[in-house]
């Protein structure tokens, strides 16, 4: 298996691995806003995040512990602040 098959594979294990943990992390989190309750089965409009309690500029991994679900507002609204449903 040559080097670029090999990082193709790689590619699409992780966007699969990351797929899940989105889904687990939302399920989690009973696909609603952590921050504001939001929930896109009441309003349609709403658009749910997978966001970094800990920034992942700042060294947060992408770990279904450092993991929150916030609606687009809540997360533009956060940029890089540590905010989680914790505090």
């Amino acid at each position: 298996m040559s080097a670029s098959t090999q990082n193709q594979a790689l590619s699409a294990l992780l966007f699969l691995y990351h797929r899940r943990l989105r889904f687990i992390v939302m399920r989690r989190d009973s696909f609603k806003c952590v921050a504001c309750g939001r929930n896109p089965a009441i309003d349609p409009k709403i658009i749910l995040h997978v966001d970094h309690i800990l920034a992942w500029d700042e060294g947060g991994e992408t770990i279904f512990e450092n993991l929150q679900t916030l609606c687009s507002v809540c997360n533009i609204g956060k940029s890089n602040l540590n905010f989680s449903k914790n505090i």
